[in-house]
């Protein structure tokens, strides 16, 4: 006959498989932080560590707390009663739960409490953000509140919402579910029927659940602002005139059915709870589709434009003001204007700086003259101003990247450890082309070479660009990779992605 496991090795073989799944993520917690105390930025890593840990705690002993009560209230109304359901079948072990009951009191809570914090803790910077909300000095034309709340507020509601209903439905659940097991909620010829009790707790579960769905339905009509089912991105004349009507509708049935089921404790009238929670539905179901497809069809489609006009001028208008470009002054210009000579030599430097060269063909000419290597790639091809030789021109220029799709051999060695960066960059001015009708070149080859004295590449290695979509291992015992320009430059920096 085998031997029986004893607790102990049970526990220390829990532990150990615990260890060695978490063995990973705690490796992974352990670089990401040598990798932001090597930059000095360690404050950034421990505040996202910070807000995780309180975010976590906080929704996880909410969660904990309610769960608890809920089942210890069930657990003690029921204390000393016999399971009237039967739970098992013919030939096989009996369980019995009312020896565990003291377990199930922890254990319900502990597992939503963890799935609770773990929820929370992923929206650590929705949390954090709304801490420290800032106004906006905009207020939206459908609701008039400030926009601060639509980017702060109401992603934070909309955790909490969630989180609330689920564990208000797991308290109600479990609760009915022991009720029912121990007699106090029973079926008769009338239908259901319940020990007054347990009638008044899972009254008041129910209760606050329709609050927190009406709670739900208030955000998801201030949701309807980042709506993009219509014409325009957000709220449109079947959403203003047919939809949050119906969502205020709801959110005023939802609180009626909350007072009722409290009240149903005294009255017993369950038709009343029944017809409310039915009239819920149906609105919700004309409110969602029918209604709102009926006005599209018949009131707008006819004559979309003057009945969208409002809207669209509200998305226009909030979208000028998002880019803080809503004190642009608008003047026809008729472009009959002469040019004299004068205007010519005031505006030298912009005549001398007009661009030539196409973006798309410029980026292809580069890439035949310039890649040099299979491996290397240029993507696009931006526009600068630097000061060369004396004066402030325009150019455009495009960095040589390490393209990993294109690398020889392609195994952990070259992809980690060979190839691990881009190369310099290429660099010429907007207005100038040679004989051959190639662009001139201030700045190419491989080692940089530059043609202007005011340009000097030290150090071109490229490791973070826009081609960069892995970590690379780089020796740490020579200079940091980045590209410097040389006196009055500003070609911007680019620097190792990870070592």
């Amino acid at each position: 006959m085998p031997k029986k496991i004893s607790g102990t090795a049970l526990f220390f073989l829990g532990t150990g498989l615990l260890l060695l799944i978490s063995l990973p993520q705690t490796l992974s917690f352990y670089i990401d932080w040598l990798w932001f105390q090597d930059l000095g930025v360690e404050k950034i890593f421990t505040t996202k560590l910070n807000a995780q840990f309180l975010s976590a705690l906080v929704g996880g002993f909410a969660a904990f707390l309610i769960a608890y009560i809920n089942l210890w209230v069930a657990i003690r109304v029921t204390k000393g009663r016999t399971i009237i359901v039967p739970l098992h079948v013919q030939g096989m072990p009996q369980f019995n739960i009312l020896r565990h009951a003291e377990k199930l009191k922890i254990i319900i809570p502990t597992l939503l409490g963890l799935f609770t914090a773990v929820m929370f803790a992923g929206n650590w910077l929705t949390l954090l953000s709304w801490l420290h909300t800032s106004d906006f000095a905009y207020a939206d034309p459908i609701f008039n509140k400030n926009a601060s709340f639509y980017v702060f507020t109401l992603p934070v509601m909309e955790v909490v919402s969630g989180s609330a209903m689920l564990i208000l439905g797991v308290s109600l659940i479990s609760s009915a579910l022991l009720y029912l097991l121990k007699g106090a909620i029973f079926i008769h010829p009338g239908g259901i029927g319940a020990e007054r009790s347990a009638q008044v707790h899972l009254s008041v579960l129910g209760s606050l659940l329709f609050l927190v769905l009406s709670f739900s339905t208030y955000i998801g009509m201030h949701a309807i602002l980042y709506s993009s089912t219509g014409l325009i991105t957000g709220a449109a004349y079947t959403d203003v005139h047919a939809t949050i009507p119906f969502f205020k509708a709801r959110m005023a049935l939802a609180v009626i059915i909350a007072f009722l089921l409290v009240f149903h404790v005294f009255m017993k009238r369950s038709i009343l709870v029944l017809g409310g929670i039915g009239l819920y539905i149906a609105v919700s179901f004309i409110g969602s589709s029918i209604y709102p497809a009926v006005i599209h069809k018949f009131v707008v489609a006819p004559n979309e434009l003057v009945k969208e006009t409002p809207f669209i001028k509200n998305n226009i208008s909030a979208t000028r003001k998002a880019f803080h470009i809503d004190g642009v002054e608008e003047r026809d210009i008729s472009g009959s204007t002469s040019l004299t000579q004068a205007d010519i030599k005031t505006n030298r430097a912009t005549i001398e700086n007009i661009r030539l060269w196409d973006h798309k063909p410029l980026l292809d000419t580069f890439s035949q003259v310039q890649e040099i290597r299979t491996y290397y790639d240029f993507t696009s091809v931006d526009i600068d101003r630097y000061v060369i030789d004396g004066k402030y021109r325009q150019t455009m220029l495009s960095a040589r990247e390490l393209s990993s799709d294109n690398i020889p051999t392609r195994n952990w060695i070259n992809e980690t450890l060979t190839f691990t960066h881009g190369y310099g960059l290429t660099l010429g001015p907007v207005n100038q082309v040679t004989s051959e009708g190639l662009p001139v070149l201030f700045v190419k080859d491989i080692p940089p070479a530059s043609s202007a004295k005011d340009l000097s590449i030290s150090r071109p290695e490229i490791y973070f660009g826009e081609l960069s979509s892995s970590h690379v291992i780089v020796n740490t015992r020579r200079k940091s990779s980045t590209i410097r320009p040389a006196k009055r430059m500003s070609i911007p920096s680019m620097r190792a992605r990870r070592v």
